[in-house]
């Protein structure tokens, strides 16, 4: 009997890695479904100021699949922070990407409002590089509300920061005279700055300035959007079709990270039909999917619907 060769060893053993990575993945991007599912609802029902003891009963679902989703991680991943792929050994990350979006968006959505309270501004537990780095797809990295919302929210990050922890040279360090972006965000971010820095230790004014509830409104929107248009995750959809499948039986059989690519195009003329299959996978299913879409989105009205992010 021949001894199986170095090479083939290395090779079944990346091939055993990258499935079982695969499989907690998949398996993260259902519980951070269903976690932004119960923090886009809660959300929608606290900005419109509804039923107080509702709002209360939708926080708490909130907060416990959030909670359930960030003990899993840590428990599979080793780690509580934003989900990077390329700190993974895998050997295709391009493919796994549409498998982070969701756990990426609800801990940033978490991290963003201190307690799930929109109310209260305090951002400092947010660092600016995680909205493009981790919440923006690449479809979307162009696009002129987003860096519109990216300005936005360093501004905020800003005025949270020099609120309650002030630091020397804040404003140098946060709004250099050159930064990077499309030619209109240049243009609104110099406006910005000369704002700012007429006044820029004056927390009390800047607030009055750059109103927090308009921030939170607008990424509340963005949030939603990218919520309802990625649709549902590929293992979510499996287990709600067999009643007698949980998530933790998935983990052992292998599962292709194969879907169609999710792509969100804001603002596109020449929106195009999704197939049937595509209108089947944004149909609710339990009772937090009725009330998640927005009637107000007309700036992002023609994003084209599907759940595909394609990473390049």
């Amino acid at each position: 009997m021949t001894a199986e060769s170095p090479k083939y060893i290395f090779v079944t053993d990346n091939i055993a890695k990258d499935e079982e990575l695969l499989r907690h993945l998949h398996i993260l991007d259902t519980l951070a479904y269903e976690s932004l599912t119960a923090q886009v609802k809660y959300f929608k029902e606290k900005i419109q100021n509804q039923d107080p003891s509702n709002i209360l009963h939708l926080k708490r679902i909130a907060t416990k699949k959030y909670m359930c989703f960030f003990e899993v991680k840590k428990s599979l991943l080793k780690s509580s922070d934003f989900i990077d792929i390329i700190k993974f050994e895998i050997s295709n990350k391009n493919e796994v990407f549409n498998l982070i979006i969701y756990s990426n968006i609800t801990h940033f959505f978490n991290l963003l409002f201190t307690n799930l309270d929109p109310t209260l501004p305090d951002l400092q537990k947010v660092d600016i590089k995680t909205f493009f780095n981790y919440i923006v797809p690449p479809t979307l990295m162009k696009h002129g509300k987003v860096w519109d919302l990216y300005l936005n929210f360093r501004v905020q990050l800003y005025i949270s920061r020099i609120n309650k922890n002030p630091q020397k040279n804040l404003f140098i360090n946060m709004f250099p005279k050159i930064v990077d972006g499309p030619s209109n965000y240049k243009e609104n971010y110099i406006k910005v700055r000369n704002i700012i820095k007429r006044s820029p230790e004056d927390a009390d004014k800047l607030m009055k300035e750059f109103k927090w509830r308009k921030f939170v409104e607008e990424m509340f929107e963005y949030i939603s959007i990218l919520f309802n248009e990625l649709g549902k995750p590929l293992l979510h959809e499996y287990t709600s079709k067999t009643s007698n499948t949980s998530i933790t039986s998935i983990k052992a059989s292998p599962i292709s990270s194969t879907r169609s690519p999710r792509v969100v195009i804001f603002n596109d003329a020449s929106k195009k039909v999704g197939d049937s299959n595509a209108k089947k996978r944004r149909i609710a299913d339990d009772e937090y999917d009725d009330d998640i879409s927005s009637d107000n989105l007309d700036d992002y009205s023609s994003a084209s619907k599907r759940r595909n992010i394609s990473h390049h």
